[in-house]
């Protein structure tokens, strides 16, 4: 009868420990999930191209005009900074009015990438 009862304490505790093993490995293998937005006050900016050393700046809320926009409208525009800003000024007294979004891609400092950002926020 000892035996038995040996035995059957051995079986409890290895249902045991298999149970809290199931419980580790459930706790442990489907990772959890927090989803942290930020405050108004504390929403992020888009990052700038870090070698046109330009200050980072917020999106703007409406689409500006690209061909009437001022220096400051345009630095609100993501990763367009002060320089870029005076480049597309010059490019627009030099060439006139911008036909087409694609052309903002002719001043220097602007490629792609940088386009890709900003085309939803631009108009002619």
């Amino acid at each position: 009868m000892e035996e038995e009862t040996r035995q059957a304490r051995f079986i409890i505790g290895m249902a045991l420990l298999i149970c809290v093993l199931i419980v580790l490995s459930s706790y442990y293998a489907s990772p959890a999930v927090q989803l942290i937005l930020p405050a108004e006050s504390q929403t992020s900016s888009v990052a700038t191209n870090s070698s046109e050393n330009e200050p980072e700046s917020a999106a703007p809320t409406g689409k500006i005009n690209i061909n009437t926009a001022t220096s400051e409208e345009l630095q609100s525009l993501p990763g367009i900074g002060e320089t870029l800003a005076g480049r597309i000024l010059d490019y627009r007294a030099s060439n006139g009015p911008f036909t087409d979004l694609r052309q903002l891609m002719d001043v220097e400092g602007i490629g792609e990438k940088k386009f890709e950002a900003i085309q939803n926020y631009i108009t002619i």
